[in-house]
């Protein structure tokens, strides 16, 4: 019997403010009603929402809704629903 597994790779690293949603404001990403714990604001970069989030402290995300916000000067930056999962 074949057995997957799964492994992560650094991707890049970032900079940018996280903090914590309150009980009250947590986030539903969609009508299966999938919660964010967390935002993070950063500079635009390559991020997908297929990949995670690990903070200084070690702790995981797993990015469940993420934008890009552009002004017309072609500045901006990204804006992550993260869900803490380790």
């Amino acid at each position: 019997m074949a057995v997957s597994v799964e492994t992560w790779a650094d991707h890049l690293t970032i900079s940018g403010k996280k903090w914590a949603l309150s009980g009250d404001k947590k986030l539903s990403a969609d009508k299966e009603t999938v919660f964010s714990t967390h935002k993070f604001a950063t500079a635009i970069a390559d991020i997908k929402d297929i990949d995670r989030y690990i903070d200084p402290d070690g702790n995981g995300y797993e990015i469940k809704a993420l934008a890009t916000r552009k002004r017309q000067d072609g500045t901006g930056h990204m804006e992550l629903d993260l869900e803490k999962v380790m």
